[in-house]
């Protein structure tokens, strides 16, 4: 289907027309070449184009928002059915089933194309199913989708987004996430598509900021006990500061290094062990003292 996309694209830039062509396409799509709810499959057989499979989430989402552009009324009867059969609403969140509701033991698996499938709900199948949502004109799918994607990309202080990025391939595409988010995000309704707008915000997204704002809390107020512990205290001993020290300069150029040539877990792996540095002395006396000093209050 995205092949075809391409060519229906490339007819408006060379001023070709393919359209009886793409037309017959459709047939590799329908009838018998369709699972038994009439949606596409996740994958065929490539001689004969029958179906291998039960239809996905992770692919009818994509093919979601591919069809609209190349077979608008067959488009929304996908995307009708795929709503009906893989729409979903649990465990206090809302998105798109990997696999139909009648598949039994499909609720907790994991593979390279859908991606952790929780209580049912298809990581990959939920993300594109924002852009599958937008182009169908889905609006109230798309607002409870995109504000739970919004609630879990973990968004640091310096903009880059945590989970997509771990998400991606940090070296060859670590953008890839957040070009796909940006993607689904700026997709519009296909021309001549109804609007339906509405839809909630889930309980889930209030489960993860309520969360992300108490663990925030609570390290606040950690860091600050630790510094006034730190002020009220000996120094720390520290055996052997300056092997210590050139161990600490080592480990973070090697580190740097590591990350530089390609080797991320090596890179990590000498980064931790340099923040786990200096190693020092436990000093107890200044608790005996605090209990010597309550006993004789006493």
């Amino acid at each position: 289907m995205a092949a075809l996309m391409c060519i229906k694209r490339a007819d408006t830039v060379l001023d070709t027309d393919h359209s009886q062509f793409l037309n017959r396409a459709l047939r590799g799509f329908t009838g018998t070449k369709a699972t038994r709810h009439q949606l596409p499959p996740y994958s065929a057989n490539s001689g004969s184009g029958f179906p291998s499979s039960e239809a996905r989430g992770c692919a009818n989402s994509y093919m979601s928002l591919t069809s609209p552009e190349l077979w608008p009324a067959q488009a929304r009867q996908w995307y009708a059915l795929y709503d009906q059969f893989f729409w979903q609403e649990r465990i206090t969140a809302a998105g798109y089933r990997e696999f139909p509701k009648d598949v039994p033991h499909s609720d907790w698996t994991m593979d390279v194309d859908a991606g952790p499938v929780v209580a049912g709900h298809g990581v990959a199948a939920s993300a594109f199913g924002i852009g599958a949502a937008r182009k169908n004109g889905r609006f109230d799918r798309a607002y409870p989708l995109a504000a739970e994607m919004l609630a879990t990309v973990g968004e640091l202080p310096n903009g880059v987004l945590a989970v997509p990025r771990l998400l991606s391939n940090l070296s060859d595409a670590p953008m890839l996430g957040e070009a796909a988010i940006l993607w689904q995000l700026s997709m519009q309704p296909e021309k001549g598509f109804p609007v339906r707008t509405g839809g909630s915000v889930p309980a889930y997204v209030y489960i993860v900021l309520v969360s992300a704002f108490l663990f925030g809390t609570w390290r606040i107020l950690a860091a600050i006990h630790s510094f006034r512990e730190a002020r009220g205290g000996p120094e720390p001993k520290i055996r052997a500061p300056r092997l210590q020290l050139s161990a600490w300069v080592l480990l973070v150029l090697g580190s740097g290094a590591g990350f530089g040539l390609g080797h991320g877990l090596i890179g990590m792996a000498l980064l931790v062990i340099a923040v786990m540095l200096p190693v020092t002395n436990r000093n107890r006396a200044p608790t005996m003292r605090r209990h010597g000093a309550a006993a004789t209050l006493s």
